[in-house]
């Protein structure tokens, strides 16, 4: 018995390796909104700077800021990032899990989770959007181990589970949804441990007023040591150029049929055909080949009919209904589509789970007739439900061969087209030998962008945070005729603006 539960540990092992693949699958080509987010936004914030209200992320930043300090720099460090979170939250997951399920279960729930399309295309791109599904592991795992008995621990979890909660949402805007639902699940597990009595937090049990005090200052921590560490304090309020700012990003609330009707479209292809909103280029989307539609209908049934009976159902529509109004009345820069939706998505994940959960609660029926029939209906259930799972083992192989597709977001005008990493290198190594000398006059003469706001906090990120002596490194003026040498100075000044 004892060698069954330690084999089971290797599940979790064996479904992370989709993901592996995936990422490997994605070194060959960088995106534009990767190097904005994780090679010059870090680099910035690194000198106390963020860009602009537009690159926000700073929980992001932060991060690849200490990885790059502790263990160097590459292009491709955000996705090996991924690689490790997703690792450690597909333990975490499997252990909640287990609490829930026998292991067969709970390993199919398991591998249905990752191996979702959108999760692992997201893990596999340096962006910010992947990370809040791994906190929010985190943030459930603590929810769960959470014992109001124990006054101690319970004050500490508390603490760690709100700044943990504003430290999601100072990785990506849409962690706003999740918020209402996790303060009422914590909410929920205080209200039990006093047996049920509804509680005025201020009056009816003095220990309320703490925890809610701890709550308070822990969730604001991550946003005074933020203040504290920017200089451009006034972008993170409100940048006057793009009327964006924290917790904004580039999206805008506009009450018109247009924007309605966007969203909608952006909507459809993204979950039911394949990825065609801004930097989600999964080639075989979440419910796509028409089948899993059954799965989703039955899921949705299910949980309504189990809505008056179940509060972690009517939490999970909560995000679901705040998402879907604000992506419904929201114009953006691009198409918006599944980054805005990741939470409906993930909602309904966990209305999935919850219906294994049910179905494997029902009590036997008395009568053997009335067995063999409630047990074949049971079987079919679970068919249906499975059907998400056969339907992500069908589309992987799809995705992992399109994931190497050229991006339309690809940035190729100062990095190799095969290998991004390798033409950074050579820029670097003639950085240490005789300074650099940047000149995008021949890209441009070739219709190509002059990005020297991508190249050069990679070389300059290169040898900062690799701790390599370089010279330094100049690009091409047109506005002055002549090489100059490139700070960030310059971007502050908006010199290339002008």
């Amino acid at each position: 018995m004892k060698l069954k539960h330690y084999l089971y540990w290797l599940i979790p092992f064996f479904t992370w390796l989709p993901q592996l693949l995936m990422s490997l699958n994605s070194f060959s080509q960088m995106r534009f909104e990767e190097l904005i987010e994780s090679v010059q936004a870090v680099y910035w914030f690194d000198h106390h700077l963020i860009i602009s209200g537009l690159h926000v992320n700073v929980g992001w930043y932060a991060l690849l800021l200490v990885i790059y300090k502790l263990f160097g720099f590459s292009l491709y460090s955000g996705k090996i990032v991924y690689l490790v979170a997703s690792f450690i939250s597909t333990f975490v997951l499997f252990y909640l899990l287990k609490k829930f399920f026998t292991g067969w279960v709970a390993g199919l729930i398991l591998i249905t989770i990752t191996l979702s399309p959108t999760l692992l295309y997201m893990n596999a791109v340096s962006l910010h959007w992947a990370m809040t599904f791994h906190l929010l592991i985190i943030i459930l795992l603590l929810l769960y181990k959470l014992d109001f008995s124990n006054r101690k621990l319970s004050f500490l979890l508390t603490g760690v589970i709100f700044l943990l909660m504003m430290v999601m949402w100072l990785f990506y805007q849409a962690v706003v949804f999740y918020l209402p639902s996790l303060v009422i699940f914590y909410w929920l597990k205080y209200r039990i441990h006093l047996r049920g009595e509804v509680v005025r937090w201020n009056k009816a049990h003095p220990g309320g007023v703490m925890y809610g005090m701890t709550a308070v200052v822990a969730f604001l921590l991550p946003l005074v040591i933020l203040f504290s560490w920017v200089d451009n304090k006034n972008l993170l309020i409100l940048d006057p150029d793009t009327g964006t700012g924290l917790f904004r990003g580039g999206g805008k609330f506009v009450l018109s049929e247009e924007v309605f009707l966007q969203a909608w479209r952006d909507f459809f292809p993204d979950f039911f055909v394949k990825g065609v909103s801004h930097h989600y280029e999964v080639a075989s989307a979440e419910f796509s080949l028409v089948f899993p539609i059954i799965t989703l209908a039955f899921v949705f049934g299910m949980s309504f009919r189990l809505l008056k009976h179940n509060s972690y159902i009517t939490l999970a529509y909560l995000v679901m209904a705040f998402d879907l109004l604000v992506f419904s009345t929201t114009s953006d820069l691009g198409l918006p589509g599944m980054k805005r939706l990741t939470p409906m998505l993930a909602s309904i994940y966990f209305l999935w789970v919850i219906i294994w959960y049910y179905l494997g609660r029902l009590p036997r029926p008395s009568t053997s007739l009335r067995a063999r029939n409630d047990g074949l209906k049971k079987n079919v259930a679970y068919l249906i439900l499975s059907l998400l799972t056969i339907h992500h083992l069908i589309v992987y192989p799809i995705n992992l061969i399109h994931i190497k597709d050229p991006s339309p977001f690809k940035v190729a005008d100062w990095f190799d087209e095969e290998n991004p990493q390798k033409r950074l290198d050579e820029y670097v190594a003639i950085a240490k030998k005789e300074g650099l000398a940047l000149d995008c006059r021949p890209i441009v003469a070739q219709g190509g962008g002059c990005f020297y706001d991508f190249i050069y906090p990679a070389v300059a990120g290169s040898c900062e945070f690799n701790q390599l002596s370089c010279h330094q490194i100049l690009g091409y003026s047109g506005k002055d005729n002549k090489f100059i040498p490139l700070s960030i100075d310059l971007w502050q000044n908006k010199f290339f603006d002008q």
